[in-house]
């Protein structure tokens, strides 16, 4: 009988804690938000500051739960991004032309700001994010480079192929919406994707006497 207590009130913080995720979310990846106070993401949930410390401790563990969803439920992009590819071409002009249309849509744009402004101003987000969050995706591309027909030798090359890759994109957002950019000094992304993919398929295309 305690058992079945003990379930019942497992189940019901974890519903209400997705709840409450659920709406911070929405929030934080909305427009005009930008890195808000603990108080403002209690008034967004519709709860108190206690009740938010009850199921996250403090904002730290909430923004990085936030994190973690996010994460959590980009994975099957993830698992796009790592398919092999016919050649090497393919497998780096294929990565940039996905980028370029998911930089058009607002919720990845706004997933990429919202981690990298909160990462810059807290160490154990930036942690999370760097080791977790950012990992995982040059992990995705550095499989997709060495599993692609031609592609690159060694899981190592391959990964710091990928930081050069995913750190274009990654520029891209930071140029465009959190130094605003797109207002200040517009970037003509499709010209900006296609000549990165290319210089950086000069450096991993074998030479002649390889």
């Amino acid at each position: 009988m305690e058992l079945k207590i003990d379930q019942k009130i497992d189940q019901d913080f974890e519903q209400k804690k997705q709840a409450l995720t659920d709406k911070l979310l929405a929030y934080v990846l909305s427009d005009g938000v930008d890195r808000p106070s603990f108080r403002q993401l209690a008034i967004a949930a519709e709860t108190s500051e206690p009740t938010l410390r009850h199921y996250f401790k403090d904002r730290t563990g909430l923004i990085i739960h936030l994190l973690e969803q996010i994460n959590d439920r980009s994975e099957p992009m993830r698992d796009i991004l790592r398919q092999p590819q016919d050649n090497l071409d393919d497998a780096v002009k294929g990565y940039f032309r996905q980028m370029a249309a998911l930089t058009r849509t607002d919720s990845y744009v706004k997933v990429h700001a919202f981690g990298i402004r909160e990462a810059m101003a807290d160490e154990e987000i930036q942690k999370f994010y760097l080791q977790k969050y950012l990992a995982s995706g040059i992990d995705s591309v550095a499989e997709r480079l060495v599993r692609s027909k031609g592609g690159v030798k060694s899981f190592d090359e391959a990964r710091h192929a990928a930081i050069l890759i995913v750190s274009a994109s990654l520029l891209r957002v930071v140029h465009q919406e959190v130094l605003k950019g797109k207002v200040h000094k517009p970037l003509d992304e499709d010209i900006y994707f296609e000549r990165v993919g290319e210089w950086l398929l000069n450096g991993l295309r074998p030479t002649s006497d390889e």
